[in-house]
């Protein structure tokens, strides 16, 4: 007896047969829910499969060492007073709050062929568009933020952002 209902069992069985994606549920940077829902869009396709591990190992890799950078930034400043926001970035959660996880689905989904595709029309993001978007690091943050001499965010502007948002409008 484990306690859990048998829908979480089904779950976490599911994801346990994909052992490369089991930390990102047991550190809770992805919900079980979540995590069966993209594994289920790959509909045993291999190729997406690998391409869904990839993207969250890659992710989860660049989530950690953000957190990192920034524990070290609060750690080595203890002089400046620091937002909340901003200290809950020392956490690899944080990096996985904001995710569009129905665009990954809705990718994953996404078996269109190549060569029914018109180079003008209008379809859906195929999975390999989704990649991580890299964020600006912690301490380029910081010098903006010494350099400011506010403890506002600076803008920040991401040349991935532009891409995500034409994936994600149409």
């Amino acid at each position: 007896m484990t306690g859990y209902s048998d829908s979480k069992v089904d779950r976490l069985t599911l994801i346990s047969q994909h052992l490369k994606l089991v930390p990102l549920v047991a550190d809770k940077l992805v919900g079980p829910s979540i995590m069966v829902k993209l594994i289920k869009a790959c509909k045993s396709n291999e190729d997406k499969l690998s391409a869904l591990i990839n993207a969250l190992e890659a992710k989860r890799a660049d989530a950690i060492e953000r957190a990192r950078e920034w524990k070290d930034i609060i750690r080595s400043n203890k002089h400046i007073k620091y937002e909340r926001r901003d200290k809950d970035k020392r956490d690899p959660k944080t990096y996985f709050k904001n995710v569009d996880w129905d665009a990954w689905e809705d990718a994953l989904l996404d078996d269109v062929k190549e060569s029914d595709r018109s180079s003008n029309a209008t379809t859906t993001p195929t999975f390999s568009a989704l990649r991580p978007v890299p964020m600006p690091s912690a301490s380029t943050f910081a010098s903006e933020m010494r350099t400011s001499g506010s403890s506002a965010s600076p803008s920040l502007d991401c040349p991935a952002s532009s891409t995500l948002r034409s994936i994600l409008i149409s």
